[in-house]
């Protein structure tokens, strides 16, 4: 996949679905970006700079007033 195809909705989408895999600790998800879309070190981190600016804006839904994610309440 060339970058020109990359975006950053994709990627956004790809790391939501890491997350909530579980399968690592966001911070190590440069690895796991780079190997999914054959993309540099630097490319990735950039992605995942981004996603982690915007998770709460993007992810507003999940909060309550309280500021407690919903899928943790019984």
């Amino acid at each position: 996949m060339c970058m020109k195809e990359i975006t950053q909705d994709t990627v956004n989408q790809y790391l939501d679905e890491l997350r909530e895999s579980g399968k690592t600790n966001m911070y190590g998800a440069v690895q796991y970006i780079q190997d999914k879309f054959s993309i540099t070190k630097y490319d990735a981190q950039r992605f995942l700079i981004k996603w982690m600016e915007t998770f709460a804006e993007r992810n507003e839904h999940l909060y309550t007033d309280n500021n407690v994610v919903e899928d943790w309440k019984d």
